[in-house]
This record gives C-alpha cells, structure tokens and sequence, in this order.
C-alpha cells in the first residue's frame, strides 16, 4: 500500500482555501493496483471553497459559527480550525461555503518517514482563541489501514467548542457511487430528505441501484444514532471488489450522507470540546480491501 499526502502550505499548499482542514488530505492511495481517493472535482482552484481530495476534515461549530464569529462585527476576526485567523465580512451568518479573508495561518510544521506524515499549526489570535492542531497521517501496510490521529491543545483563555466530520470524498478506482456501490453503518438510517428512487435504504445498509441523477449530488441528514451506536461505516463497490471500512473512536452527534457522481461520503460529526489549558485527542481509521492483482499466465 502507498498514498501521497498534500502538505499544508500557504504559498505552495494543494489546498489553500478557508473551509476544510489543511492537513491530511491524500492526492490517491494505490493498493494492489487498485486506487482509493483522487482528484473528484473537475475545475482545479488552490482557494477554491472545496477543491480538496479526501479525506478532508472540516470543524464546523454546532450554532452554524466559528470561534468568536457571532461576537464579531464585519471587518472583525474569528477562528476557523485548522485554517487559522479568518475575517468576517459581513452581517450575514456564517456560511461554510462562504469566502472569508485568512488573516493568519498561524505557523505549520511537517515531519515524515516512510510510514507517516506529521503537521502541526500553531494559532495564536487577539480574541482569547488560541491551540496547536497535530494530525498524523500513518499507514499501517501490516493491515492496510489509513490512519488519522489528532490531537487539539487549547492555549487560550476561552473554551473551543466545535464539531468536527470527514468529508471522505472516496473514490473507488477514481469512480463515484453507482450500480453494485453499498454503504453500510452502524445503525439503521432514518432519512430526513428522501432520496431518489435510485438510492434505497434497506436496515443499516445505503444501496445505489444507479448513479446520482443528472449527475448530481444527493444529500441528507440522518437520525437513528445513539450515543453508544458505533461511529462506522463501510463502503464497498461489488464490480471492484473494493471495500473501505471506518472507524472513529469518538461518539457520532450528528451525522449527513452526500452521494456525488464521482465521490461517495459518510459524514459522521463528533464533539469538539476542549477548555482552557486541555487537550482532546481522537484517531480515524480507514482499512482498505482490494483483491489481489492476477499475474498473466506463463506462456
């Protein structure tokens, strides 16, 4: 198993934009000659709002706001994590999909060896919002895993909290969710907006008998969790035989289902609460299966 990692840069960084998390996001992983990931959007930006290979992370507050956004009047600062020291523009609400000026990057440093990949941002601001962010991108070849561990410090004088969900944007052999693509969870679904008659739910398992339509996205959120259910998910892709198992060691409050052409996406969110001086830690894993490749016959 191999994966190629985007690196966070302000200058030079693949992603540079104000939503997603810039650390972590895998350009593809290969694993006996099958890929998982990719490039799924066609139009290719650095600052564009969400032109960024999964898994992409995103810290989005449960109130719709980020860290000292709702206090602030436009012109005034607030936090985004994993970003850094962003402007507000406006009286409009927060909008993730909306562009806010970076003030600040704060100051990211990245280690690597052949197994993992390390970046830690450093933020300090002039509104008591203040942490170090480490992610940890490690492959285990052992078990063919993905992993993401985390680690949010508080430095600050005022308490961070937030939420936080994988907008895993997988790619299954650089293809979207269509006929034979399934996604399993730990729990039953309840859709809260209906699906197309293309997508079923039947018991914990997400069915596509086609792809989106018109080539478009689906969405909705979904309820039927408890706080004990497991924060799973599995996606598999019958005429691949591939199949991406997740796992987050942290409860799902809230949970969203996004369906692209080119992308399939289990978004479960988990809390994000850490007081001044404390640090929070949670690890996501991703284990993936393909089937081996098949040599020519000898002649």
């Amino acid at each position: 198993m191999t994966a190629v990692v985007h690196l966070p840069d302000a200058q030079r960084g693949y992603y540079r934009s104000n939503r997603f998390d810039w650390s972590g996001s895998i350009a593809c992983a290969t694993l006996n000659g099958h890929t998982f990931w990719g490039q799924w959007f066609s139009h290719y930006d650095p600052l564009g709002n969400d032109a960024i290979t999964g898994p992409a992370e995103e810290f989005r507050s449960p109130d719709g706001a980020e860290p000292g956004y709702n206090e602030a009047a436009p012109g005034g600062l607030f936090v985004k994590l994993g970003v850094g020291v962003l402007r507000r523009l406006d009286e409009k609400p927060y909008s993730f999909g909306g562009k806010y000026p970076i003030v600040d990057t704060g100051v990211w440093k990245t280690t690597s060896n052949r197994n993992s990949v390390t970046s830690t941002q450093v933020v300090h601001s002039t509104i008591g919002f203040d942490y170090r962010y480490t992610k940890t991108v490690e492959i285990d070849k052992k078990s063919n895993i993905v992993r993401l561990r985390h680690t949010l410090t508080n430095l600050g004088k005022r308490p961070i909290d937030s939420a936080l969900y994988n907008h895993v944007f997988l790619q299954l052999d650089g293809k979207g969710p269509g006929p034979g693509t399934s996604v399993t969870l730990g729990f039953a679904p309840t859709v809260e907006t209906p699906f197309p008659e293309s997508v079923s739910v039947e018991d914990r398992t997400i069915r596509f008998l086609g792809p989106p339509p018109n080539g478009r996205a689906i969405g909705s959120y979904l309820t039927g969790y408890t706080p004990e259910t497991p924060n799973t998910s599995e996606i598999s892709d019958t005429s691949t035989g591939l199949r991406v198992r997740q796992k987050t060691d942290s409860p799902i409050v809230r949970f969203f289902f996004w369906g692209h052409s080119r992308a399939t996406c289990p978004e479960a969110y988990i809390a994000i609460h850490v007081a001044p001086g404390k640090t929070q830690r949670w690890t996501t894993e991703f284990a993936l299966e393909a089937p081996a490749a098949i040599s020519p016959a000898p002649r």
